[in-house]
């Protein structure tokens, strides 16, 4: 997974951000002084991306430098379908990789019956455009997507014993992933 999908997933938000200001406003007229708060808020969300392209281009002469590059580590993009059953059939990591994106897929159809769309594609998205890059990172990725994490606020509310596992985990998942990205593991690439 590249830097390059993480930007586009940003970019994503602003999609997402515009579906729900339009769902709550009912169509209204816009534009009126709570609605450009709204709007500034909308204008924001691709910022990010913007600016980093900016850098890009100021450093390289190519805006686009980070899609290119990936040609160069041999990294193209595929069908997502197809490489979850490719990672399935791995060993290790591919498969602990594969059944992460799954269970994040799984999460985005529990939205959906959450009646939180929105959160859904978002996710749904998420997961599947970086992994038509490769499943590499999926699992450090989707443990800090904030649709996931409300999934997961929702399975634990009002569960003690649940509430310390997850905890348990949230807190000793983070130290994994360092030292295993320190020491150049491949499952957090």
């Amino acid at each position: 997974m590249s830097q390059a999908d993480t930007h586009l997933v940003g970019f994503l938000f602003a999609i997402v951000y515009l579906g729900e200001w339009l769902r709550s406003c009912n169509w209204r007229p816009l534009f009126r002084k709570e609605d450009l708060n709204k709007l500034i808020g909308l204008m924001l969300c691709p910022l990010g991306m913007a600016l980093y392209m900016l850098y890009l281009y100021h450093w390289t002469g190519d805006a686009f430098a980070q899609l290119h590059v990936q040609a160069a580590w041999a990294r193209f993009v595929e069908n997502p379908l197809l490489v979850l059953r490719v990672c399935l059939r791995g060993k290790q990591w591919l498969q602990f990789g594969a059944l992460t994106a799954i269970g994040g897929l799984l999460a985005s159809v529990f939205l959906l019956k959450l009646r939180k769309p929105e959160l859904a594609v978002y996710l749904a998205l998420s997961i599947l455009i970086p992994l038509a890059g490769g499943i590499s990172g999926m699992a450090r990725y989707l443990w800090w997507q904030p649709p996931f994490l409300y999934v997961v606020y929702v399975g634990v509310r009002g569960r003690a014993a649940a509430w310390a596992i997850y905890m348990a985990f949230a807190g000793g998942f983070p130290s994994i992933m360092s030292f295993s990205w320190f020491s150049g593991h491949y499952f957090v690439i």
